[in-house]
């Protein structure tokens, strides 16, 4: 059986293949990789299906989630008219519209591929992420010693600017700073269920229970030798969510649904709350990025008072920040400027798109929960533990207008469902084993 699988691997198939394991070790390695990855793998899928004459006619059914992330980056098209920056506002919602139509491309072709080819990619990728988190904690253990190495003999792998992302001290040796791998931990702590997903289609028993540690806890040691605390919670509610969801799944999707309807609906009042009245950003004990953040929160919240039905349009914090517009004070009392962005999306929404868009945006949300729900009880905890993940990562981290960020969720979705439709094949298929 094993031959009769391999010799019926195409030449195509190999070479979405190794896009498949080029792409799952540069999103971990070098996260900020995924703004062009998208493009490439939507690129790469659609020349396979135009050179083998694959249909495209389910690229017309779309699911609702997908209408309401369309509504809402709509909305954000519209909000051009009244932002502080049109030209900025219109740029980033097409962006946004084009890398949610890459999506759709990449979903219908997922669905129609043979699941000789399904099978073949969705062995590469557990392979792919044990090899990038392999060397993402060499790298957090080891300080950054790939990459220093790189930057002394190579500046085109230079960080962008001496003095904010990297120092070179008296005796001429590199120092990147330790946030330089966040964007690699977040994105870790992403792709590492679709991963697991589609190890699970290939191995079972003890296997898959041994497998499952090395990812987890590997994740988990990359995770908490960073200093990215967003991610730190991120591994502990994805793993509590995975368990929940094996043994408990209606528990698991109400947490998850209360969750993401407590993040959306009472992220104003409680960062209000958590500046004026509690005053948490003073307290000595808390790290000054957690205090940084609740001043910013506390900032957007009082803003988004001002205009609280359509907000203040697409990026216009960005743009305020760079007309040095007057922000919160510190208890110093030292003067600072409004921040690029609110460090927290739903916050993000209801700063530039008010009511209007965190309706859409939580709508949009729960009708991912609702198709998860309906999922096999075989894939069903992956895929919760994944937006687990994505529902504290957008909590507290990078604004969703950042092509990385967006692009990101976008790949590590397409790995879910290659994983689903790899787990769910057609019982009478046969199971090949490398």
């Amino acid at each position: 059986m094993q031959t009769a699988c391999v010799s019926s691997i195409t030449l195509a198939d190999r070479a979405l293949g190794i896009l498949v394991l080029t792409a799952g070790i540069l999103i971990i390695i070098a996260a900020r990789s995924t703004a062009w990855l998208l493009p490439l793998v939507t690129a790469a899928t659609l020349a396979a299906m135009f050179l083998e004459r694959q249909s495209l006619g389910g690229l017309t059914q779309i699911v609702p989630s997908n209408v309401l992330i369309a509504l809402l980056l709509g909305l954000a098209l519209l909000s051009a008219t009244w932002a502080a920056d049109p030209l900025s506002a219109f740029s980033h919602a097409i962006m946004a519209l084009f890398m949610l139509f890459q999506w759709q491309l990449l979903t219908t072709w997922v669905s129609v591929q043979p699941m000789r080819r399904v099978r073949h990619l969705s062995y590469w990728l557990p392979i792919a992420v044990l090899i990038g988190l392999a060397i993402l904690t060499f790298e957090i253990y080891g300080h950054q010693y790939i990459r220093r190495s790189l930057m002394e003999n190579y500046d085109i792998f230079s960080p962008p600017t001496l003095g904010r992302h990297f120092q070179i001290d008296a005796d001429g040796e590199v120092n990147i700073f330790d946030f330089e791998l966040n964007r690699s931990i977040a994105a870790a702590n992403m792709i590492v269920w679709p991963a697991l997903l589609c190890a699970s289609s290939w191995w079972s028993g003890q296997k898959l229970v041994l497998i499952g540690i090395v990812f987890v806890g590997g994740v988990t040691l990359a995770t908490f030798g960073s200093n990215h605390e967003t991610s730190k919670i991120a591994v502990v509610l994805a793993i509590v969510t995975f368990a929940m969801a094996k043994f408990i799944p209606r528990m698991a999707i109400a947490s998850l649904t209360a969750g993401w309807l407590i993040l959306t609906f009472s992220v104003v009042p409680a960062s209000l709350v958590a500046y004026e009245r509690l005053q948490l950003n003073s307290l000595p004990w808390l790290q000054f990025s957690a205090q940084e953040r609740i001043i910013i929160w506390g900032d957007f919240g009082r803003r988004v008072i001002e205009a609280p039905w359509f907000g203040a349009g697409v990026r216009t914090a960005y743009v305020l920040s760079e007309r040095g517009v007057a922000s919160l004070e510190k208890q110093t009392g030292q003067p600072r400027v409004i921040a690029n962005h609110a460090h927290n999306v739903n916050l993000q929404v209801w700063y530039e798109l008010g009511f209007v868009g965190a309706a859409l945006f939580s709508a949009a949300g729960l009708s991912v929960l609702l198709a998860l729900s309906k999922l096999a009880e075989t894939t069903q905890p992956y895929a919760l533990a994944t937006f687990a993940a994505f529902l504290t990562e957008i909590g507290s981290s990078w604004e969703i207008w950042q092509r990385w960020f967006f692009a990101l969720f976008i790949l590590v979705a397409f790995f879910v469902k290659l994983g689903i439709r790899s787990v769910e094949k057609d019982q009478q298929s046969a199971r090949c084993s490398m």
